[in-house]
């Protein structure tokens, strides 16, 4: 005799637990009771209430797991309706009951759930048992996950899985338990799990090779690891890169006589484990033609499913049955069949492909093999259910089927369709029914409860628990990972529309595809992803250029899609119940509102749809047989007599909306923030407006700054209609205002979809504007002087007759008349019209150098410009008396800038502009006078080669014919300039042409003769010596009229009558 170790139960348990439950309320003690009612029940299909134990009270005998291959376990495995139960229980009690029941009792019952010691006697020696291993089959397995994760206990997930890795003896687990890890991998890599969870799976690789077994999911989920970026050991990469590697078999001599057809109808008979086996084991080829094998298996598969679906009237029996009903024999038996042909396939693609996936042979053999083509125009077809177990096999992926399979038949369905679909095809419309089976089960169901009538007359087929967990895994790391993975979806719900709207509304086949389309949308994890990359969905769809009216309300529908998608059919949901249709304001509004700093992706998704949907409306040409199907646009069918508003209204208010919300600011300090929260919202919207929409926002902007034509300037200048014209002018409003309207427009500008010509007339516009703000220089200077606003300063200058000296003088001493009546409602100050002018002269920047590109006067006319800043630039508008230095530094670079720019053929002609106006600075105080002439051309323009008027004119000197004052100007002049020095020799760093001194023979100059010292003189002639007599000058050219100035040096003298002055 011999004892094996293992764990066993406590035969105290149950009175362990109650002495625990005593430490709890009543009502805590009941729902856990209740909770271990319930797991009792999922788990093992019954509760007799004679123990505590999960399992019940024959657990302890048991060596392997329990068959899921019965009647009862598949009955059992269909039915989900106790997990609602479970939610309403751990909602009604509290937390650490929850995690009681989770991670203490069901955790425990878990792991207690093994082969017990036995002593090995006559009666068991047969019996291959592991004392320790677990005895959980798949399908336990998997509803104590479900429990667990519906008490959002990940951490004792993550023990359960470990656990079980590593206890169990079942090979059918490695699938389930592996695809726990993928689908709890955030939770087990954020605990700092992750060694545990790796360890264990190359624990359980290593004890597996060590036995000479592999397991293909637990090898492939390694490589996506490293893929990951977890770091692996050479030893181990090596030992694993030599277990991926395929070793050839044959099959066995005694079975190659017979056909695989005769085989799997052989499995057919008698669908059992061990029968599965061997079968997979013998069709298991070397791997140098792998897909033809496995394709050659699948043809053969069709065949037999073919006749066994004949030979038991599958069709009739699925339609006989209903939801909630136990299986019939011959449903159960074909169910059997059904998954262990998917388990031979998967074996055999383990045994010869790398990979273990046979996506090609599976596509080819739905798109091609007769047989799938005819069952698939068969009511109830087994295609979808098939298709689902080589799913849940990992044979092909989800992803592969949606896109390669199901998509291109609804793309060809839809391209074909259109008169079949007009003589109401019975055939096409059950593929299509078929096909909308297979995308429910593999993307939509979670389990085989039907949430209305509607949809369980779709449920012909009901999957296992297992299956739907796997499923889920897949839709999970397929397709809802990132937004490329999705893509098959958005082509699917694409297709859907483009089928539906060709279909009248009598068809039987169009309510099936509206609730397809309405389930997918509502699809939470589907929409999580979409809610990632809200622009990127919204671009997905609206990318597609639709210009007939067809392809208009295709793009409608599609967009539609987006916007429930974001939640955006709330109100036309709401609507839909009312009598009226939904208004654009409302909607416009309901966005706008709802901006926040954790939406804004999602609203400007939102307003770009209202903006779309804009453009696509064509309210004369809609479709009598289908009027708006699968969109929002059902409303619209419900007030049919309510007129249609055209699109150009519609727009028209958006551009309002969109300039009152810009120019809006708040009271406090909470609503400025929100405020500015709302600003950033349009002003990252602009980036992402169609062209149409953004041209006519500038045009508005644009006729803003005109201002209304029947208001006098100022107050036209000042966008104060887009305030409101009753309202109280408030200069704090108005410079936030300005500010908001120059950065908004700023940023359309530069979007660049005007072409030269309008923007030509933008600068032109502009202009005459800025012509208004230099008619009133005046107003400006007597604002200046008396420190009034600009009515009372127009008021004083009408009355002084345009002495603005006299105006001045009149307000600071007596001020004005009581019989002049002056608009108190608008007092504007000079700091709200420079404001103004600097907000225009900031939008002309950008587009400056179309000035001198087109200088011409039907153009820009550049010399207009600088007749009008000139002025400007010398007005107490810009200057301030000194106190608007900034504002006068970028006026003054302005002008620079535009003078410096002028063409060549225009020089002349602006110099000579600019030499007529110089009086118009006259007035700019003296510390930017400097500034003046070291920047301004027309004042530091080579003045030494005129004459000395125009440089006494400069000098402020005034001319006169009185020789004595003449001769005082020529002194002034010369003190500032002495022209002699130009004849001074200087050498330039870099040689010139003409690199030599002016020649003193052009003014029959005399030169001084070259004369020995005093000292030289006595060292040549001695002390006592007489020194010789020498001539003072030495003639250049003999000139017998050739005289010197008396006194005077000689070349001073000599240019001094030069320039005199006649």
């Amino acid at each position: 005799m011999r004892f094996l170790d293992g764990e066993t139960y406590s035969e105290n348990m149950s009175e362990d637990n109650e002495e625990v439950a005593m430490e709890y309320t009543n009502e805590e003690n009941e729902s856990l009771n209740n909770l271990k009612h319930l797991a009792r029940l999922a788990v093992m299909g019954f509760d007799h209430h004679d123990t505590d134990c999960l399992f019940g009270a024959d657990a302890q005998d048991m060596t392997q797991p329990l068959s899921t291959d019965t009647f009862d376990s598949y009955n059992l495995a269909f039915s989900q309706e106790l997990r609602q139960k479970f939610v309403d229980v751990m909602e009604s009690t509290t937390r650490f009951i929850v995690l009681e029941f989770t991670s203490n009792w069901l955790l425990n019952e878990v792991k207690r759930f093994v082969v017990k010691s036995i002593q090995i006697g006559e009666d068991n020696w047969r019996v291959m048992t592991t004392p320790g291993s677990s005895l959980l089959n798949s399908r336990q397995l998997v509803t104590i996950i479900y429990i667990m994760e519906c008490a959002k206990d990940y951490l004792s997930i993550i023990e359960t899985a470990i656990w079980v890795l590593q206890k169990t003896n079942d090979h059918s687990l490695h699938p389930y338990i592996i695809n726990t890890f993928r689908k709890y991998s955030c939770y087990w890599k954020l605990t700092n799990n992750s060694n545990r969870v790796i360890n264990a799976i190359w624990t359980k690789h290593a004890s597996l090779s060590s036995k000479g077994e592999k397991d293909k999911n637990i090898m492939m989920y390694m490589v996506q690891l490293v893929q990951e970026g977890y770091q692996m050991d050479d030893i181990t990469r090596t030992q694993l890169q030599q277990d991926l590697q395929i070793k050839s078999k044959m099959r066995s001599h005694y079975m190659n006589n017979i056909s695989v057809r005769n085989e799997l109808l052989q499995l057919a008979k008698d669908p059992n484990i061990s029968s599965v086996q061997l079968l997979a084991e013998s069709l298991s080829l070397p791997s140098q033609n792998a897909t033809g094998w496995i394709g050659l298996i699948f043809e053969n598969v069709g065949e037999v499913l073919q006749i066994v679906s004949k030979e038991k009237r599958i069709y009739e029996e699925i339609k006989s049955y209903r939801h909630g009903r136990f299986l019939s024999q011959a449903l159960f038996e074909f169910h059997r069949l059904l998954r262990a042909f998917a388990y031979v396939i998967k074996q055999v693609a383990n045994a010869t492909i790398l990979t273990g996936q046979a996506d090609t042979a599976v596509t080819y053999w739905l798109w091609n093999n007769g047989i799938v083509q005819e069952d698939m125009h068969k009511e109830n077809s087994w295609v979808p259910l098939f298709a689902i177990m080589l799913v849940t096999n990992n044979i092909v992926t989800l992803d592969v089927l949606i896109k390669d399979f199901a998509v291109p038949w609804f793309e060809r369905i839809g391209q074909e369709g259109h008169q079949q679909f007009c003589a109401d095809d019975a055939k096409v419309n059950t593929f299509c029914q078929n096909l909308i089976i297979l995308i429910r089960l593999l993307v939509i169901q979670n389990d085989n409860e039907p949430k209305s009538e509607e949809e369980s007359a779709t449920l012909s087929w009901q999957l296992r628990i297992e299956e739907f967990f796997l499923l889920e895994v897949q839709r999970q790391s397929h397709l809802a990972c990132s937004l490329d993975r999705i893509e098959p979806l958005f082509s699917l719900m694409e297709q859907i529309i483009m089928i539906a709207t060709n279909l009248p509304l009598s068809s039987s086949l169009l309510q099936d595809l509206v609730m397809l389309r309405a389930d997918l949308l509502h699809i939470p994890w589907f929409r999580q992803a979409c809610l990632r990359d809200l622009n990127g969905v919204y671009q997905r769809f609206a990318s597609r250029e639709a210009e007939a009216v067809t392809e208009k309300r295709l793009k409608k529908k599609m967009l539609n899609i987006v916007e429930e998608l974001i939640g955006g059919d709330l109100l036309a949901t709401q609507t839909m119940m009312q009598d009226t249709a939904p208004n654009f304001v409302d909607k416009l509004q309901r966005v706008f509102l709802n901006v926040s700093q954790w939406n804004e992706a999602q609203c400007r998704v939102q307003m770009n749809l209202l903006l779309d949907n804009i453009s696509l409306y064509d309210a004369s040409n809609q479709n009598p047989n289908n009027p708006h199907i699968l969109s929002d646009d059902l409303s619209v069918n419900i007030t049919q007599h309510t007129p249609a508003s055209p699109p150009n209204k519609d727009l028209h208010t958006f551009v309002c909306f969109f300039y009152d919300a810009v120019l809006s600011d708040g009271k406090d300090d909470g609503e400025k923030a929100t405020t500015l929260r709302r600003f950033q919202f349009f002003k990252n919207l602009i980036h992402e407006l169609r062209e149409p929409v953004l041209s006519e926002l500038l045009t508005h902007g644009i006729r803003l700054l005109e201002g209304d034509a029947s208001l006098s300037f100022p107050e036209n200048m000042l966008l104060i209609q887009a305030a409101g014209q009753g309202s109280q002018f408030d200069a704090d409003k108005f410079a936030y205002r300005s500010q908001a309207f120059l950065n908004i427009i700023q940023h359309m500008l530069a979007e660049n979809i005007w072409p030269n010509e309008k923007k030509i007339e933008l600068v032109k516009t502009i202009y005459r504007q800025i012509v208004r703000f230099r008619n009133s220089i005046p107003v400006y200077k007597v604002m200046q002087g008396a420190n009034v606003c600009f009515s009372e300063a127009a008021a004083a200058i009408q009355i002084a007759k345009n002495d603005t000296d006299m105006a001045i003088i009149m307000l600071l001493t007596e001020g004005l008349p009581e019989n002049v009546q002056i608009d108190n409602e608008i007092k504007l100050t000079l700091q709200e019209l420079r404001t103004s002018l600097l907000l225009r002269l900031q939008l002309i920047v950008p587009y400056m150098s179309l000035i001198w590109e087109h200088p011409k006067e039907d153009e820009c006319d550049i010399l207009d410009w600088i007749r009008t800043l000139v002025p400007l630039l010398g007005s107490p508008l810009i200057h301030g008396n000194g106190s608007q230095e900034q504002f006068f530094e970028f006026m003054l670079d302005f002008m620079s800038l535009l003078i410096d720019e002028v063409p060549k053929d225009l020089k002349k002609a602006s110099l000579q502009l600019l030499n007529s106006m110089h009086n118009e600075l006259s007035s700019v105080p003296g510390m930017f006078q400097t500034r003046v002439k070291r920047i301004m051309p027309f004042l530091t323009h080579n003045i030494y080669l005129n004459s000395t008027r125009f440089a006494s004119s400069i000098l402020g000197l005034q001319p006169s014919a009185d020789p004595q004052q003449q001769q005082q100007h020529l002194e002034a002049c010369l003190e500032q300039s002495k022209p002699w020095e130009w004849l001074e020799d200087y050498a330039n760093e870099t040689s010139h042409d003409n690199d030599a001194p002016i020649s003193l023979t052009l003014f029959n100059a005399l030169k001084p003769k070259s004369v020995d010292n005093t000292y030289i003189k006595w060292f040549k002639f001695g002390f006592n010596a007489e020194i010789p007599n020498q001539n003072f000058t030495e003639e250049l050219h003999p000139t017998p009229d050739c005289t010197n100035f008396e006194g005077m040096p000689l070349n001073e003298s000599l240019l001094r009558g030069v320039f005199e002055v006649t």
